[in-house]
């Protein structure tokens, strides 16, 4: 598995205001065209084989007549199944004592908060992965008795240079009050872990527990209109769940430890483009 793989969505283009919607609404972008990797496609493929395509082709704006390269491209037509294929063996490396990450980048109205979280019938990379970790979990423990997993969440958010817990019961939204001051740690043992708030490492059991903890927590994220988006999402929102095993063959103690981060970041447009002012320009420029 590489160490590090860059996959680029391309949504189509509405119309009527020339932001990017998800795939089941109008519009179609002309001005990108998703093409095949010749060397991976066998005599008789069609034309833009999914599965093979790896190459953004732009036809107007300031990137006319260039090609950009990526390890995968999804076009306008991909569903939420076809990119989550490119994240579910992260899942299952995490299960097995792996750390990985997922970011989805780009800017306000591309369609992150989409592709990470969904919308009802169309769920995103976060249920789906947490429905696979917990899945892949009791696989394992019926396959053997001696294996205990525990899985511990934390939900936080970026904004303007500070860290917040989405599921700390005592945050104040409204002014952005955090209720503890949180701290970035390393260890040896842990990694990169935040310290300072105790529901910075809450014990789940279900995927039916975690989507309602991460649905308490969206309701307090920083959000604000721009031109490209009334509800833009102006911090970075970091999921991170922990996944120890203990095997009683070994004695219970803990025989591996995976991590796996889904993280949405607030948008990467240029301020000029967004005609953010005031707060909201703080808020891009952090």
């Amino acid at each position: 598995m590489e160490a590090i793989r860059v996959v680029v969505r391309v949504r189509p283009r509405e119309e009527q205001h020339s932001v990017l919607v998800p795939s089941n609404k109008r519009g179609v972008n002309k001005s990108i065209t998703v093409l095949p990797d010749p060397s991976k496609l066998p005599d008789d493929a069609k034309f833009g084989q999914k599965s093979a395509r790896l190459t953004v082709a732009i036809s107007s704006g300031t990137y006319e007549g260039q090609e950009f390269r990526f390890d995968q491209v999804f076009g306008p037509e991909s569903t939420q199944e076809e990119l989550y294929q490119t994240v579910s063996p992260l899942v299952d490396a995490a299960v097995n004592g792996f750390m990985s990450t997922v970011f989805a980048y780009g800017p306000t109205g591309s369609g992150k908060t989409y592709t990470v979280s969904g919308i009802p019938g169309q769920p995103g990379i976060i249920p789906r992965a947490v429905t696979q970790m917990f899945e892949r979990i009791n696989e394992a423990a019926s396959s053997s008795q001696s294996l205990a997993f525990m899985v511990f969440l934390s939900y936080t958010e970026v904004y303007n240079e500070a860290f917040y817990d989405l599921l700390s019961p005592t945050f104040d939204a409204s002014h952005r009050v955090p209720s503890y001051k949180i701290q970035l740690r390393d260890s040896h043992q842990r990694g990169v872990y935040l310290t300072g708030s105790p529901t910075l490492r809450t014990p789940v059991t279900s995927a039916q527990q975690v989507l309602s903890l991460i649905a308490k927590g969206n309701v307090q994220r920083a959000t604000g209109a721009t031109n490209l988006n009334e509800r833009s999402s102006r911090s970075h929102a970091i999921l991170t769940l922990d996944i120890e095993c203990q095997d009683s063959n070994r004695g219970g103690g803990m025989s591996r430890m995976g991590r796996i981060n889904l993280i949405d970041l607030a948008g990467s447009e240029r301020v000029g483009l967004s005609g953010v002012e005031g707060e909201r320009m703080t808020e891009t420029q952090t």
